[in-house]
């Protein structure tokens, strides 16, 4: 339990700044409080919720605030509401601002409406309990972990959705399908995984799959930031020659894969790309590897790398003290 709470742990140190909503210069915005409501004004004169006093278990955001339209949640809102189950956002809602329902661990369902555009950076995040939830087919992007370490078991991605930041599902251990909507011509669903269709780049693999292997397929180039991260049912993964980079964080804490091959088109793994696979006995590192990020083999204790002698993964091996071999 306690190595699973590095991803949350990170997260948290990331999300704990506060940050003023809508605030686009060093200066303080004026809030305004209307019953167990704070909101900021916008420059249309519209309203976005800073902050929510109240109880509830089911609650309904208001559409409008003294008479002002509320159009976007805004930065931190809802941090830790634990006590909240259900909400429904308005359809007056265009904007999920970062982490606006961060940590709220009770939250089971939410209703967002087709006219929230953007969910911002870690705005689901931590939300444990969260199963039931629709990304609505007015969504453009969706930020970074917005969803991360969700109970989610079912992602539809809609053919609006142009921008999806890294590791948005990341941790989320009951998903078993993601689907892209039809239209969708950044993303695709390849052999169950999500990639980024212009840069082929795969993107995320459903953790809760339950399937011990793993081909990922012909036409990748890049393994992403943690595409697989948290995927422990994995015990066998093949990457195919064209693919040129593996990740930052790529496999992280895949406690359980005991086998894998780095082909000779990769040339860079980046940092952590591995990290904490425990299971994982025996890697050779190709020639093609011309560089090696930060703690790639961090908390690897059972692995010996295989490398060629003179080559920059054995100078990499001896700098940082990790087990070899020579080819």
């Amino acid at each position: 339990m306690k190595k699973r709470l590095f991803a949350g742990l990170a997260v948290l140190l990331i999300c704990m700044f506060p940050v003023w909503c809508h605030a686009q210069e060093e200066t303080e915005t004026e809030v305004f409080y209307a019953g167990e409501w704070e909101y900021c004004l916008n420059e249309d004169g519209t309203a976005t919720i800073s902050h929510w006093e109240g109880e509830a278990e089911s609650l309904v955001i208001p559409g409008e605030l003294d008479g002002r339209r509320v159009t976007g949640i805004g930065d931190h809102a809802f941090l830790a509401c634990t006590g909240l189950k259900l909400v429904t956002i308005p359809d007056s809602v265009t904007k999920i601002g970062p982490s606006a329902f961060y940590e709220c661990s009770g939250l089971t369902g939410v209703t967002i409406p087709d006219s929230v555009t953007e969910i911002e950076a870690y705005a689901f995040c931590l939300c444990t309990s969260l199963k039931d939830m629709e990304i609505p087919d007015s969504t453009v992007r969706i930020g970074k972990m917005a969803f991360t370490a969700s109970a989610l078991t079912k992602v539809t991605i809609p053919a609006s959705v142009e921008e999806i930041g890294s590791w948005a599902f990341g941790t989320c251990l009951s998903l078993k399908e993601i689907d892209v909507a039809p239209g969708n011509e950044n993303y695709a669903v390849m052999d169950h995984a999500l990639t980024e269709t212009k840069t082929k780049t795969l993107i995320c693999y459903p953790c809760g799959l339950t399937d011990p292997e793993y081909t990922i397929p012909e036409g990748i180039t890049r393994i992403g930031r943690s595409a697989f991260s948290y995927c422990d049912n994995l015990k066998r993964i093949t990457i195919p020659e064209g693919v040129t980079e593996i990740g930052e964080l790529a496999f992280s804490n895949c406690r359980s894969l005991a086998e894998t091959n780095i082909p000779q088109s990769v040339e860079k793994i980046e940092d952590l790309g591995f990290c904490n696979c425990q299971s994982l006995t025996d890697l050779t590192i190709p020639d093609s590897v011309i560089e090696i990020g930060r703690d790639a083999f961090y908390q690897c204790s059972e692995l010996t790398l295989t490398v060629s002698k003179d080559s920059y993964a054995e100078q990499y091996a001896e700098e940082n003290e990790l087990p070899f071999r020579q080819a």
